[in-house]
């Protein structure tokens, strides 16, 4: 079933894929980065600040993506 690493490493691509797939997809999959303004990234982080515990971890995801890109 593997190490205890092994499993601690699935355990969170896992759990960023259901970020991304249950969170952050829905909102930004669609769009074109060229599209997407900081106001409606800022828009996006309070909805899920307002409702969402994990709101940090999204927008460090998000964040991320945006770094990669440029």
């Amino acid at each position: 079933v593997g190490t205890t690493f092994e499993r601690y490493l699935n355990n969170t691509q896992q759990r960023i894929k259901t970020y991304f797939e249950t969170h952050i997809l829905e909102y930004f999959g669609l769009l074109k980065i060229s599209n997407i303004t900081p106001l409606y990234c800022q828009k996006r982080l309070n909805s899920w600040a307002e409702s969402l515990p994990i709101y940090k971890h999204l927008r460090i995801y998000v964040n991320m993506v945006f770094k990669y890109r440029f």
